[in-house]
This record gives structure tokens, C-alpha cells and sequence, in this order.
């Protein structure tokens, strides 16, 4: 088995926009179509790191503080 670059290209996500294009005869919605498959499947990791990203928004003001404090005493 070749697991190259192409792999997923060729083997996953070929199959499935030939799949949506024969429900709909246009590459552009199919494209569309796989875009939002592809969003959806990768929701669960995107919905983790933007609720990470706005704790670290949360802390980052006492970070910053902190780290101001630590400069200053080691200069």
C-alpha cells in the first residue's frame, strides 16, 4: 500500500466529490458540498482549540502582569 501525499486525495476525497457531483452536475457545488463534509467531520478539533483560545484570551491579562513582574525583579 502507498500512503503517499496523494493518498488522501486520490483514495478519500476524489471518491466523494464524484459522489456529490452526480447528485448535483456541478463541480462547484460539489466542491461546496465537500468543504462543509470535511467542516463537519472536522468540528469536534476546531470547537476545542477556538475554547482554548478564549481562556487563553481570559488569562493572557494576568500573564502579561506576571511576566512584567518576574522582568522586573530579575533584571
Amino acid at each position: 500500500m502507498d500512503f503517499g501525499v496523494g493518498f488522501l486525495s486520490n483514495n478519500v476525497m476524489l471518491p466523494i466529490l464524484d459522489f456529490f457531483y452526480g447528485i448535483v452536475p456541478s463541480y462547484g457545488l460539489a466542491i461546496v458540498a465537500l468543504t462543509l463534509v470535511i467542516r463537519f467531520a472536522l468540528y469536534p478539533l476546531s470547537a476545542g482549540s477556538i475554547r482554548n483560545m478564549r481562556r487563553m484570551r481570559v488569562a493572557n491579562p494576568e500573564m502579561q502582569k506576571r511576566d512584567k513582574e518576574v522582568q522586573t525583579r530579575y533584571k
